[in-house]
């Protein structure tokens, strides 16, 4: 126990330290004092003595008077998005080895399909696994045409059985517009004081085919 505190100290996620932290906390100022002559309470106290002093260098917390700090309120959520992108980095160097591509001189890149502005991908499948195991979420790994390998977090409804290792697919970003279907549904409501239905559809547009509506 004492080594994995000792190791937790300077570690770029949400530690054991930190959950203590936040739960000590009072309106965001934490007591680091100490007076205990007790070893192991004087062990635990310079654990939490050098977290402070970590998370105060990443801007985190802040001193204000000998012994007691602020916790940013972001302290919590910005440790949580660092730990990931690290497990994220490790399962990328891991696909790498198994693929036997060179991790040390790939460059790589976290795909985000929910940023807009994200560009069209293509690439060659080289790993995949379990994302999120609580959701049966997914990942894979993209050796794309860019030279950049990609990570990429796919919808837990997606059938990896279409994405089988060594495919080319093409990853773009989700459309969050509105689709040609919204346009109908939008314009046959607005002809229907506000309400869709199938007739209501059917009387709009006589052309529409029973698989279209």
């Amino acid at each position: 126990m004492r080594q994995k505190l000792s190791r937790q100290v300077d570690q770029e996620r949400f530690t054991d330290h930190d959950r203590e932290l936040v739960r000590d906390a009072v309106d965001g100022i934490v007591d680091a004092c100490s007076d205990s002559q007790h070893p192991e309470a004087r062990f635990r106290h310079a654990m939490r003595a050098g977290r402070l002093l970590v998370l105060a260098g990443r801007g985190l917390a802040e001193e204000t008077a000998p012994g007691r700090w602020r916790l940013s309120p972001r302290l919590e959520d910005t440790l949580r998005r660092a730990g990931e992108r690290g497990d994220i980095i490790k399962t990328m160097h891991r696909g790498l080895s198994q693929a036997g591509l060179d991790a040390s001189g790939a460059e790589f890149s976290i795909y985000n399909p929910a940023n807009p502005r994200a560009p069209t991908v293509t690439g060659r499948i080289i790993d995949r696994g379990l994302h999120d195991e609580l959701n049966d979420g997914h990942y894979i790994l993209l050796d794309a045409s860019d030279g950049r390998v990609n990570y990429v977090t796919l919808d837990p409804r997606q059938d990896m059985e279409d994405l089988p290792l060594g495919a080319i697919i093409e990853v773009h970003p989700v459309s969050t517009g509105p689709k040609p279907s919204d346009r109908v549904i939008t314009e046959v409501s607005r002809q229907n004081d506000g309400l869709y239905s199938p007739d209501a559809h059917h009387d709009s547009d006589p052309r529409a085919s029973a698989e279209f509506v």
